[in-house]
């Protein structure tokens, strides 16, 4: 990461749940010595002492008061919250960067919410290993954002994961399927092997390390021999053998289409949230 971008910058993060909480610590671990100028903050105070002892950032239970010296400002609150936070904010956000974490709320709803007061605007989707420097942020900038501010924004986000900046609004609706969903359903996946192990005799701690280090080692493995999935998928199932009957079964089950068929519910249910958003502006 561009360390002299983060120094010269005063961040503030409204919110201090899951994401907000992997924000913070991703970015202390990516600069420590530059946290004292993260401000967060939430209206009920929850979570801000812990933030705060754990990270020594900056804590306030006033987001206006919050934002009003802050450059750039992090909305990491829940969907429906995010009209009330921009609006709270409007007079002190004017000419500043506005980054939303807030899953469907797209850019046309954020200019809605105070119209256009000179706020910039960039959304964001990271999944929660943005906490361990290890994430994945999906990045939208709206029109107005200067190109060297999101090249900034960019650079800055990069301590955090990998950063896939879109040009079409709508892939962030994918990625936030792929890969702000990703690590629960990874993680779903972890524990369902794990699971079997423990059903077939194994103990639970056994079989949660066994399933952990499969994945981690497939993945370290992936990377260092430059395989796409495909291609190991193939080598392991060998012609007749045990790996190639479990995946025939998988196929004949239709697992693949099963997944697929539920990640198109998560798509549906971005949409009707963007519905629901739309009918309350």
């Amino acid at each position: 990461m561009d360390m002299d971008t983060f120094a010269n910058k005063k961040i503030a993060i409204i919110g201090s749940g899951h994401m907000a909480r992997a924000l913070v610590e991703g970015l202390a671990k990516s600069g420590k010595e530059r946290v004292s100028r993260i401000v967060v903050s939430n209206l009920s105070g929850s979570g801000l002492e812990a933030l705060q002892g754990e990270f020594g950032v900056q804590t306030k239970t006033d987001n206006t008061d919050a934002t009003r010296t802050a450059d750039w400002i992090f909305i990491a609150v829940k969907p429906l919250t995010v009209k009330s936070v921009i609006e709270e904010i409007a007079e002190v956000t004017q000419g500043k960067l506005v980054i939303s974490l807030a899953a469907g709320v797209t850019m046309e709803l954020l200019k809605r919410y105070v119209g256009i007061n000179g706020q910039r605007y960039i959304r964001i989707m990271p999944n929660i290993p943005i906490g361990c420097n290890t994430g994945v942020i999906g990045l939208y900038a709206d029109i107005r954002v200067p190109r060297p501010e999101t090249t900034a924004v960019c650079s800055f986000l990069r301590g955090l994961g990998k950063v896939i900046e879109v040009q079409d609004e709508k892939d962030l609706d994918t990625i936030t399927l792929v890969a702000g969903c990703g690590p629960a359903i990874v993680a779903h996946c972890i524990e369902m092997i794990s699971r079997y192990g423990v059903l077939s005799g194994l103990s639970e701690e056994m079989s949660r390390d066994i399933a952990l280090q499969t994945f981690q080692g497939t993945i370290a493995y992936l990377g260092k021999a430059g395989l796409t999935p495909r291609v190991l998928e193939q080598s392991v199932a060998t012609r007749g053998g045990v790996t190639e009957e479990i995946l025939n079964s998988m196929n004949r089950l239709g697992v693949d289409i099963l997944f697929h068929q539920s990640l198109d519910a998560g798509y549906a249910k971005i949409k009707a949230l963007q519905e629901k958003l739309y009918g309350n502006v």
